[in-house]
């Protein structure tokens, strides 16, 4: 619903990163994975190989990563959401 608050936690999380890349950045190609993801705005999970995934140098390290961590990507109005973790959970607050 429209206008309505949520709450999205990662559980297990290794490591996190808010990134520079905005909604005009997406379009304008300077995201490492613009050209794979199939659409701006969205959540995913990036499974399998991954050979750009620690391009970036600021990531917050929170613990070691897991075998079974999961890496998880958000692409916001105003920047990118990136992290790894073990699980996700989504819940809509009344």
């Amino acid at each position: 619903k429209r206008g309505a608050e949520a709450v999205l936690t990662f559980a297990g999380c290794t490591r996190w990163r808010l990134g520079l890349t905005n909604d005009h950045g997406w379009f304008g190609g300077q995201c490492r994975y613009s050209g794979i993801a199939p659409a701006w705005g969205e959540f995913y999970e990036i499974v399998d190989d991954d050979p750009v995934r620690d391009a970036p140098d600021d990531w917050r390290v929170e613990g070691s990563d897991k075998p079974s961590g999961r890496h998880f990507l958000f692409y916001l109005r105003d920047e990118t959401f990136e992290c790894m973790a073990d699980d996700w959970r989504f819940e809509t607050l009344k």
